[in-house]
């Protein structure tokens, strides 16, 4: 079966998005189109037949598929899905409506994981119920220049309002410096001024994406925001701590792993969730969201984990 998939971004989409990948290994062959900046989490994966950028559709031509996907639901993405030729049409659904009522009234949704609403729409083509978990399939190694010991640390994210306090991972840092001798490299595209701590290795701005990958999954573990970096560990099974704040797991945005996933809110806020992706600023001023949650209750669960 020749079968196309579509998912455009972003980061943390495209690893969960893997599941779909994973779903469909040994079913036909894939041809992935996505941004050209993410090709580099696809070297060497198997999985995939072609990989192909959003401006290689005419490429395809008049290629048949017996199916096509598309995994993005916007209406670029949708434009695409129309112009393919394929025998067999289909698009996920993520939800929408019972999202934008969650953020209206402020009410808790029933969870979906995410990667199961990307495998969902492919299933009715197959004899297969199964929902994997995503993977990353690329080249694994060591990077160099990094201790044999270290925990990765992730303080930015899409949006500002997604940021725990600089101040609280450089806590948490110090701390398990102390106590393990563990230092923390600091990582993202993020530009922030780090202070030259005994405890910190400045690699933000570390490029390329495989060498960001690979410094996961020889990390300790991953302290990260609701962000790309999370899904990364979950997806190559590192131990994860991830914060959310103005959004909620509940959106199918929670990690989900072979690994321990630790994951920290306020769920006693009535604020919650304030946007969908964390767009809109705190009504109070004060994200409070994220300062509730404090350095010593992400330390009890690291100590726990590191013993």
């Amino acid at each position: 079966m020749n079968i196309l998939l579509i998912r455009l971004s972003a980061l943390g989409d495209i690893v969960i998005m893997t599941s779909a990948l994973e779903y469909l290994k040994d079913k036909g062959k894939v041809t992935l189109i996505t941004k050209r900046k993410y090709f580099e989490l696809f070297i060497q994966d198997n999985r995939i037949e072609r990989l192909l950028d959003e401006s290689d559709l005419k490429a395809i031509g008049n290629e048949p598929f017996d199916l096509a996907c598309d995994l993005h639901a916007k209406p670029k993405t949708l434009s695409m899905l129309f112009k393919v030729k394929a025998r067999k049409k289909c698009m996920f659904n993520k939800r929408p409506v019972q999202r934008r009522l969650a953020v209206w009234f402020k009410k808790r949704i029933k969870e979906v994981p995410l990667y199961k609403l990307y495998v969902t729409p492919l299933q009715k083509y197959f004899d297969d119920t199964t929902y994997p978990l995503p993977s990353l399939k690329l080249p694994f190694f060591k990077v160099e220049g990094l201790p044999d010991r270290y925990i990765a640390v992730f303080p930015g994210a899409s949006q500002r309002q997604k940021m725990w306090p600089l101040e609280y991972f450089l806590k948490v840092s110090s701390s398990i410096f102390e106590k393990y001798h563990i230092p923390s490299v600091y990582m993202g595209a993020e530009e922030m001024e780090l202070p030259q701590k005994p405890y910190i290795i400045n690699r933000i701005g570390m490029k390329p994406l495989s060498y960001i990958v690979n410094a996961i999954k020889y990390s300790q573990l991953v302290l990260s925001n609701d962000s790309g970096p999370a899904h990364i560990a979950a997806a190559v099974n590192t131990p994860l701590f991830v914060i959310f704040g103005p959004t909620i797991p509940e959106f199918g945005f929670r990690p989900v792993s072979k690994a321990p996933v630790f994951l920290f809110e306020r769920k006693d806020l009535k604020c919650r969730p304030c946007s969908l992706h964390g767009e809109k600023k705190c009504k109070y001023g004060d994200l409070r969201c994220l300062r509730g949650i404090m350095p010593e209750e992400i330390l009890n669960k690291i100590d726990g984990l590191l013993k």
